[in-house]
């Protein structure tokens, strides 16, 4: 029991190691989240959200991408 229980905090660990990691990589002014919720554009501020979390990189609150795919101020939208 004792291994098992090493081996899943170990893989736990290497998982919240690949997330930080991950958080490194986002462009165009967007970060990483590991409980993401649907995201905005220019073209659709108010978009239907599920309570869904997906792990990547999404524009931070108040930002919504734009046309080229940046994560820009809503009101600059």
């Amino acid at each position: 029991m004792l291994k098992f229980t090493a081996t899943v905090l170990f893989l736990v660990s290497l998982t919240f190691t690949f997330a930080d990691a991950q958080g490194w990589r986002c462009s165009n002014g967007a970060v990483f989240t590991t409980c993401g919720s649907c995201e905005r554009t220019c073209n659709n501020l108010d978009p239907i959200c599920t309570k869904e979390c997906r792990v990547g990189c999404h524009c931070p609150e108040n930002y919504a991408r734009n046309i080229n795919g940046r994560c820009i101020p809503i009101t600059e939208c």
